[in-house]
């Protein structure tokens, strides 16, 4: 039991090796028989052997999940594919998303399960059987240095590729297929029928009940966020614990009537009979609802924690969070990519480290004590993992968790669960109504809520960060609670380092198939274009990752969806002092026209309007792009946004002696509808940037376009293959790829 710690520490150390490390497995294993030799003569090196083993086990494991994935080389192609449908497909308002078991493709790789979207929202039945035609694609999305992370989440769901459906399709003859989630589809369908006069309080109820929350809004998840209260969703310890209560409540109940009427057969053991069955009925609502990492985690503790009682075993709390850790990265090591295995495990280990700390007291009052006790302490140590994973506070969180969380776990969540038990559907009617309310009460609690952004740090303070939660919830260190509250201080209220003066940072970030770049001078920041809609998950928190909270200009260069796309969603999270864009009919709210000849002073820093088109002219939509010119010091950056060969033609004849520029973001993805040869020639860039996404449709960049500028010897940047991208104008030219650190198992940036 002593070594599990170690073996857990290899497992999830094994993730962390860089990218080159996965070159390295002989060496592992050379160790890890040296130190099996080498017990025989120095028995305490036993904790060594269970690290080697863990790193050993982590790195075969996902060695394996790799050789399975679609590798970078084969995306983009059109396969033909038989597949077989294994979870309940999602309908949103675009498209019908959905995970299918490949039985048959044409590729020379094999790959196994693959996320299926389809945006002709087509009936794809759960189990059911197709020959169809896709475009497919290894699971390569945007890399930044924070938001959603495509590669990890595709590997800890056992994900193999993702692509589009095509038209084509052909039905196969179904074979028999039994799934769990046959059952929690059906009971989705019962809750979404009991509740149809109440939708969103319906949608809530399948949440907390089966696990499927794709029916929440997005801006349901927003609410939850910003109010602290995401953990309620996700099926945990206390949903898993509260099924089985009431199954043991119901056999208790059973045994009381049976005391009393003898016909009703009596066990010698009611106690453990109330126990197993509390057991088995937390193990098939575990299954019912998901079986993601907190409920593993919840039911493995359950269970060891019954197991033990039944065989009269005395098992401390720490020895079964430990077993049921060993036991998920057994079962699957993959799952240390997701976020919800360390909030899951970290919250539930801070608190048992807090409760260590706490003296038995059964006065009236402790109760409520250490419950209030238990909710500062659960806030203490949330701070670090929300900073590092989301960069973003809510500072309500803790005053509404103390009235939420005994809401939802002993009010919406138990009532919920019995009426599922019912026969009748009123049960759940009344639930999806309560549910409806309190959503419509945290709608109002939205308005009062708070959030600290936070950037990134480096790993020294991650180190003393987590050094000052274990103070925080310990008894007195040496006198150390006020060091400790001083570190974690930092980690909130940090700020990156400004630039000096007459330096310009520009941050390309990786959007997918859109465009956003970031100007900071000293003290001032402009953020040109959005992206696409979704910047949430992305775009904002790789904003906060560099200590954004609010921006002096915001441009929309011109009214396509993939350059302002995310627009709303930047001016809710962010104090803008000024929009400019360059279709300024398009919104419904205060623009300035990017006019030639207007031009401004940051910090030293010479930036300057050179858009070639007036609102009022008689051009397409790439042509009213907004084009904007940076100079610092001795080096300058040109956007141009979409503009095509015709704006470009006109930008020569405007400004042909002001279009230098060491530094060019490419016109539309690197189109061959933008980058005249003769435009390129005027420019005369050092280094050229590609915004594109991976794999994407258009074939952006253009091979005419790349071959151009590869044959004039100028170096070409693509977010669609290094990620986000950093480039600083000053004394010098400093450019590079914004992801300085790349694990093993992380394709992109791909290799060149």
């Amino acid at each position: 039991m002593k070594f599990l710690p170690f073996f857990c520490l290899g497992v999830v150390a094994s993730f962390a090796f860089p990218y080159d490390a996965a070159h390295a497995m002989a060496l592992w294993i050379l160790c890890l028989i040296l130190s099996l030799l080498s017990y025989r003569y120095f028995p305490k090196m036993l904790w060594i052997m269970a690290l080697l083993l863990g790193l050993f086990y982590g790195f075969d494991r996902t060695q394996n999940a790799i050789s399975h994935r679609l590798s970078a080389e084969n995306s983009g192609q059109f396969v033909d594919l038989s597949i077989r449908v294994i979870s309940p497909p999602q309908k949103t308002d675009i498209n019908t998303r959905f995970d299918a078991l490949v039985l048959e493709n044409s590729l020379p790789q094999k790959i196994h399960t693959i996320r299926l979207v389809d945006y002709q929202q087509r009936e794809w039945t759960l189990g059911s059987q197709w020959k169809i035609s896709a475009r497919i694609n290894a699971p390569i999305g945007m890399v930044n240095h924070a938001g959603f992370n495509t590669e990890a989440w595709a590997l800890s769901n056992g994900l193999d590729a993702i692509g589009s459906v095509r038209k084509e399709r052909f039905r196969l003859p179904e074979k028999h297929f039994v799934s769990i989630d046959f059952l929690r589809e059906k009971i989705d369908q019962r809750i979404s029928r009991a509740g149809q006069n109440y939708p969103r309080g319906a949608a809530l109820v399948s949440a907390l009940t089966v696990g499927m929350n794709h029916h929440l809004s997005q801006d349901d998840w927003t609410h939850f966020r910003h109010l602290g209260l995401t953990h309620v969703v996700s099926i945990s310890g206390l949903h898993i614990t509260m099924f089985a209560l009431l199954v043991g409540m119901l056999a208790l109940a059973y045994f009381r009537l049976a005391a009393k009427i003898e016909k009703l057969p009596m066990p010698n053991h009611p106690k453990k009979i109330i126990l197993i069955l509390g057991l088995c009925a937390a193990l098939i609502y575990s299954l019912i609802t998901g079986f993601s990492v907190p409920t593993q985690r919840s039911l493995l503790m359950l269970l060891i924690a019954g197991l033990a009682v039944i065989g009269k075993r005395y098992w401390t709390m720490w020895q079964i969070w430990f077993v049921a850790l060993t036991v998920v990265l057994l079962y699957d090591p993959l799952s240390v990519l997701s976020i919800g295995f360390w909030l899951s495990f970290g919250l539930v280990g801070a608190l048992l480290w807090f409760s260590g700390s706490l003296k038995n007291d059964h006065r009236p009052y402790a109760k409520l004590k250490m419950t209030l006790a238990a909710q500062v302490a659960v806030s203490v140590a949330s701070v670090l993992p929300l900073s590092l994973f989301f960069h973003a506070l809510p500072i309500i969180s803790p005053v509404v968790n103390i009235i939420g969380v005994p809401w939802f776990s002993l009010v919406i969540t138990p009532i919920s669960l019995l009426a599922l038990l019912l026969p009748f559907d009123w049960g759940l009617t009344f639930a999806s109504c309560l549910a409806e309310y309190t959503l419509y009460g945290m709608d109002a609690l939205q308005n009062l809520s708070f959030m600290i952004y936070t950037p990134q740090v480096s790993w020294v303070w991650i180190v003393l960060g987590l050094l000052a939660t274990l103070i925080l919830l310990s008894p007195r260190v040496l006198g150390m609670y006020s060091w400790a509250l001083i570190v974690l201080s930092v980690l909130v209220l940090y700020q990156p380092f400004r630039l000096p003066e007459n330096h310009l940072k520009a941050t390309v970030y990786d959007v997918g198939q859109g465009l956003s770049v970031l100007l900071q001078t000293k003290h001032h920041q402009l953020l040109f274009d959005t992206g696409k809609k979704g910047a949430e998950m992305n775009l904002i928190p790789a904003l906060h990752a560099d200590g954004i909270f609010r921006l002096d200009a915001l441009v929309l260069s011109h009214g396509d969806e993939d350059h302002d796309g995310a627009v709303k969603e930047i001016q809710q999270v962010f104090p803008i002092k000024q929009t400019w864009a360059g279709a300024v009919s398009d919104y419904d709210f205060p623009v300035n026209h990017c006019q030639a000849g207007k031009s401004w002073t940051w910090d030293g820093v010479y930036f300057e309007w050179l858009t070639p088109f007036n609102p009022s002219d008689d051009v397409e939509s790439n042509d009213r792009s907004c084009v904007l010119h940076a100079v610092a010091g001795d080096y300058a950056i040109l956007i141009t946004g979409d503009l095509s060969h015709k704006g470009e033609i006109a930008l020569i004849q405007q400004h042909q002696d002001d279009l230098y520029s060491q530094v060019l973001i490419l016109g539309h993805h690197g189109s061959k509808t933008s980058s005249l040869p003769r435009f390129l020639a005027t420019v005369l860039p050092t280094h050229a940037v590609v915004s594109a996404g991976f794999s994407n449709s258009f074939s952006h960049p253009a091979p005419t376009i790349v071959r151009w500028l590869n044959e004039h010897q100028i170096q070409i940047w693509r977010t669609d293959q290094q990620g986000m991208l950093s480039f600083e104008l000053g004394k010098q030219l400093n450019a590079q790829k914004g992801i300085r650190y790349q694990p093993y198992w992380q394709q992109k940036p791909l290799k060149p």
